[in-house]
């Protein structure tokens, strides 16, 4: 085979569709942390500068906790992106969880940054 033609093929290839799945389609997403169902929203592109303003350690959440200022950053993020999947009504303007109710909840720090990583993966 010819190196035009295999470049053709695998051109292709890469082209064929894959399928998004629903979550990001929709643009929200359920997460699952210590038994207990949350519905986590997609960033809005007009909220990316405001939140790379807020430079929050999104890898290693420790330091977001133990930092009042910084807590209150996340606070203010999960209010707008993450909800209890059982009382998420779907209107605009709805307010979501604090950082207390996750401490309720019993959340641990995997389960804040695996968070972080359902709202990025669903944000597209």
């Amino acid at each position: 085979m010819s190196d035009t033609n295999k470049n053709t093929n695998e051109n292709k290839a890469t082209e064929q569709q894959i399928p998004v799945p629903l979550d990001i389609m929709l643009g929200q997403g359920h997460f699952v942390a210590q038994g207990k169902e949350y519905v986590v929203k997609a960033l809005k592109l007009k909220q990316i500068d405001e939140l790379k303003k807020d430079t929050m350690a999104t890898a290693v959440p420790f330091f977001d906790l133990v930092d009042e200022k910084m807590a209150k950053k996340l606070d203010k993020w999960f209010v707008r992106l993450v909800f209890r999947a059982d009382t998420y009504k779907g209107v605009e303007g709805e307010s979501g969880l604090h950082v207390q109710d996750l401490k309720d909840d019993d959340w641990d720090l995997d389960d804040l940054k695996n968070l972080w990583k359902a709202i990025l993966r669903i944000s597209g």
